[in-house]
């Protein structure tokens, strides 16, 4: 499947505080004082715990399924029963670097992975200036009897620049014609110039 990638990276504003005294008015702090509001008695949904993990990062439905992927950001992929709360291990995972905010990250399966059982990952990796930067890859996912397992993972993109650690952002998302892949790229702590609007847009075709 022709897949085209499209990386938005995530701006900071920053707002400088001068040295001047500032005064705080009587609404401002009413409104710092004020109590948090209470938890609902009553939330319109039921929490059911359904089974444990290790800093759990993100899950994907398999279709037509009560089956998930969940990935942990030390770097395992579970499929896990939301039912039954059977987990089962899934081989084959990237070499990550979990440090900080980076690990294994997100994972979500290809629009038509019903036929082709294609799931994209992303993850931080060390990068050539020392430091670690984020990766996006795809791979086959074969459930298999006994152990899953992700074949022929390769990576499609991944970040030129590098960085220092920091938010990696590495959220993916599909098109809803299931034609473009969206991922969000955050600084990463590369550093806090000015960018302009543009100039973190990439596209590519895989």
């Amino acid at each position: 499947m022709k897949m085209r990638v499209i990386q938005a990276t995530v701006l900071l504003g920053l707002a400088a505080c001068g040295s001047s005294a500032t005064t705080t008015t009587g609404a401002s702090n009413a409104q710092a004082q004020a109590p948090s509001p209470a938890l609902s008695d009553n939330p319109p949904f039921t929490a059911t715990p359904v089974a444990t993990f290790d800093d759990p990062w993100a899950m994907a439905f398999l279709p037509g399924a009560t089956t998930a992927l969940v990935t942990e950001k030390p770097g395992h992929i579970w499929l896990v029963d939301v039912k039954t709360g059977a987990k089962k291990s899934v081989a084959g995972a990237p070499q990550t670097v979990d440090k900080a905010q980076g690990g294994l990250l997100d994972v979500a399966l290809s629009p038509t992975f019903s036929s082709d059982s294609l799931v994209y990952l992303t993850f931080s990796e060390a990068s050539a200036n020392g430091g670690r930067g984020l990766a996006l890859a795809t791979a086959k996912l074969t459930p298999g009897p006994g152990a899953a397992r992700l074949d022929g993972l390769h990576v499609i993109w991944r970040d030129p620049a590098g960085g220092s650690g920091g938010q990696f952002g590495a959220v993916i998302a599909f098109a809803p014609d299931g034609k473009s892949l969206f991922l969000s790229s955050a600084s990463a702590s590369v550093s806090l110039r000015p960018r302009t609007p543009t100039s973190r847009w990439e596209r590519s075709s895989t």
